[in-house]
Formats: structure tokens, C-alpha cells, sequence
């Protein structure tokens, strides 16, 4: 039991799954104020929906948080949350299948690696809370969800034209 506690508090109650929350409202001001790439429908709608689905998986993880602290509410927890993170992990793949307007050609390729650490982190993330805990497992699992999202973030800031320095290879 104090295994299951340490774990959900080290990923729920940590910064790992919510420090991205930003990420979404990014989203909706990419298309609220306009920015995004005009003339480009389809690719603004499937942009959307990925950050819309993105925001529900997020909102339900969060959900996770009101489980009760015993064995049988962990385990619960732990089982739906690895279903989260399937459901995450699909709708990074449909984000590396989003064909982006020319003038954003570059950014495919970071959706695609997007795709790929957010895969190995549900890979992981999975061995650890299902298989075999082990914090170097837990801590590659974390790191990989951070790329992820980081690359989101940076193509987000672009359609936004909002780009900083900071690179995206960490």
C-alpha cells in the first residue's frame, strides 16, 4: 500500500501530469485570437481536436485525485490512469498524422518526435505502475512525457508566432 501511496502522489500529486495544463489554454488561444495559419481548415480543425481531446484526457486524470487512499481506490486509480494514457498516447499519434500547412512543414517533424516520447512514456509508464516499479524507470517515464509535451508547446508557440529561444532537443 505505501508502494501504490508514494506512486500516486509522486504522479498525481506532483508537477509531472499538471504542469502542462498550459499547454491547453495555448491551444484555445491559438485559435481563439486567430493566429493560427489562415486558410487552412482542416488543419486548424484537426489541431483542435487534438488539443480539445487532449484537455478531456488531462481533466479525467485530474479526476483521479479525489480516490480514496486505500489499496482498492489505488489500484483503481492506477488501472484508469494507464487507460488515460493509452488514450493520450493515440492522440499523439493522431497528431504526428496531421498534414500541416507548407509554411509549417518543419513543425511535422516535431509533432512526430512528440509521438514518439509520448509513446515511450505510456510505454513506460506502464512497466512501471503495472510490471515492476523502479524510480530510474519512473524518472525516463517523466522526462519522456516532458518532451512530449514540450515539442506541443513549441509548436503551439509557433502557429501563435509566439517562438522563444529555447530549443526543443532536450
Amino acid at each position: 500500500l505505501k508502494l501504490y501511496v508514494k506512486l500516486y502522489l509522486d504522479l498525481f500529486g506532483g508537477v509531472i501530469l499538471k504542469k502542462y495544463l498550459i499547454f491547453t489554454m495555448l491551444c484555445v488561444f491559438l485559435v481563439g485570437c486567430g493566429k493560427a495559419p489562415a486558410g487552412n481548415t482542416k488543419f486548424i480543425n484537426e489541431f483542435n481536436t487534438f488539443c480539445t481531446n487532449v484537455s478531456d484526457i488531462d481533466a479525467e486524470i485530474n479526476k483521479l485525485d479525489n480516490i480514496q487512499a486505500d489499496e482498492a481506490g489505488l489500484a483503481e486509480a492506477t488501472k484508469n490512469l494507464m487507460y488515460y494514457l493509452d488514450m493520450l498516447d493515440d492522440e499523439f499519434k493522431k497528431l504526428s498524422n496531421i498534414d500541416f500547412p507548407t509554411e509549417y512543414d518543419d513543425l511535422e517533424k516535431l509533432a512526430d518526435e512528440a509521438s514518439e516520447y509520448m509513446s515511450e512514456a505510456v510505454r513506460s509508464y506502464h512497466i512501471t505502475y503495472e510490471d515492476e516499479y523502479t524510480e530510474s524507470m519512473e524518472e525516463y517515464a517523466n522526462n519522456n512525457y516532458s518532451r512530449a509535451y514540450k515539442r506541443v508547446q513549441y509548436i503551439v508557440n509557433v502557429l501563435n508566432g509566439t517562438t522563444t529561444n529555447e530549443t526543443t532537443t532536450q
